[in-house]
């Protein structure tokens, strides 16, 4: 067992006190909150340039005092000219012809834009937001109904949802957030890992440096050593970026807020209206409520316990494809699928749980060894009853082992085979021996 710490503590030292390391620990919070603004602001990007549009609206489709919608600037024409060449020759970019609407008032309307070139998808959906809406109004109008009275139909619904028996819950929407982050986190951290451990066993088994460490220490505690010691190296990151991420994003609202008088930019009417405020406040209220009944003490552990167990289990099988492998490294691709699948299966079962969290496949998944790792955690936020949970981890423990077991055989004699990748045939050989 000494061994096994050794082989842990260098497995530590080599990796996390590397400067290339430690810089990407500290800024990957910020390269990715940069990363994830910039492409943002890029989704969210519109062309500041105007669109002139002379407009045919003889029937008063568009209230006269609109001159300008987005980036589309209207020039009124009443006349009969349908020289729209000559018209565009003037600095306009098309003529925009708006029909009468039909008696019918269910029929399709089709205004008409004519220009000297192809009109893009951004002009062309924002025409279509504004005509339509317009056309809306007009046939309202039509109809003599009350535009603000029939918007008072569509007010959004808000279920309360109350416990008869008194017990403070969380809603499901605040359980789905937290569930959905769990997951995506366990995923990450499994399939990170895991990786690293199998490019380490390839790597020294490449370079040969294994002949010489088995020299001095068993296969099996090379193999939990390099476990162990890249786990801390995950947990070191880990507790990295639960420091920093907070820091950064203070650091960052500082200083935005610091440099922008929100007030000034706003207009008067916006500033002295704190209905809106109000309404953020009590929404945010409303999720630090929920959050705050959410029993953390038992699910951080449990969690913490779920992860610890798949790790094992994974980064195991993870270590036995390392030492399994040929000279090129390549080769073991079909090997590293098979353990790739069960994570992938798992995640994409969590996103289904997160929205029926009590249905048959998320709780058999649950229970299964391979997928529970990933879905068990994101139904504790949904809080499934107890006997699932702890069938889970006993059944999670007992396939952990297994699994340690059967890859600390296969490595113990692969990490010593060179020359060419490993059969089925081959692993099970390895297995077998004595």
């Amino acid at each position: 067992m000494n061994n096994t710490w050794i082989v842990a503590k260098r497995e530590f030292m080599t990796r996390a006190l590397k400067k290339k390391f430690l810089l990407i620990t500290l800024f990957m919070p910020l390269i990715i909150a940069i990363f994830s603004g910039s492409l943002g602001v890029i989704m969210s990007y519109k062309s500041d340039s105007q669109i002139k549009l002379i407009l045919k609206d003889s029937t008063h489709i568009i209230p006269a005092d609109v001159q300008k919608w987005n980036n589309l600037v209207f020039t009124r024409d009443s006349s009969k000219d349908e020289n729209v060449i000559q018209k565009l020759e003037n600095g306009y970019d098309g003529v925009l012809i708006l029909p009468q609407i039909s008696a019918d008032l269910e029929s399709e309307y089709s205004p008409v834009i004519q220009t000297t070139k192809k009109v893009d998808l951004g002009t062309k959906a924002s025409l279509i937001d504004f005509i339509q809406s317009n056309v809306k109004n007009k046939k309202l109008e039509i109809l003599g109904l009350d535009r603000s009275k029939l918007d008072n139909l569509d007010k959004g619904i808000h279920l309360i949802d109350e416990n008869v028996s008194g017990k403070k819950e969380s809603g499901s929407e605040v359980a789905a957030v937290i569930g959905g982050i769990f997951g995506v986190f366990l995923y990450l951290l499994l399939t990170i890992n895991g990786s690293m451990i199998m490019r380490s066993v390839m790597e020294e088994k490449t370079n040969r440096i294994v002949e010489v460490m088995i020299s001095t220490v068993k296969p099996a505690e090379l193999m939990f050593g390099k476990i162990i010691g890249v786990g801390l190296v995950g947990l070191f990151q880990v507790i990295i970026w639960c420091i920093t991420t907070p820091l950064f994003i203070f650091l960052i609202t500082y200083l935005i807020s610091g440099s922008m008088d929100m007030s000034a930019s706003m207009p008067p009417t916006a500033v002295g209206d704190t209905a809106q405020m109000e309404t953020m406040n009590s929404m945010m209220g409303d999720v630090m409520s929920q959050l705050a009944v959410v029993n953390w003490w038992v699910m951080i552990p449990t969690i913490f316990l779920f992860f610890l167990l798949g790790y094992l289990m994974y980064s195991s099988l993870f270590a036995a494809i390392g030492s399994s492998m040929g000279d090129d490294q390549g080769e073991g691709q079909s090997l590293t699928f098979l353990v790739i699948m069960p994570l992938l299966f798992g995640f994409y079962i969590s996103i289904s749980a997160l929205q029926s969290p009590n249905s048959d496949l998320a709780v058999w998944s649950s229970m299964i060894p391979l997928f529970s790792p990933i879905v068990m955690p994101v139904r504790l936020a949904f809080e499934p009853p107890a006997w699932q949970i702890i069938t889970s981890l006993i059944l999670l423990f007992l396939a952990s082992l297994f699994f340690a077991w059967l890859s600390a055989r296969i490595y113990r004699v692969g990490i010593l085979m060179y020359g060419k990748k490993a059969t089925f045939k081959d692993l099970v050989k390895w297995f077998k021996s004595k």
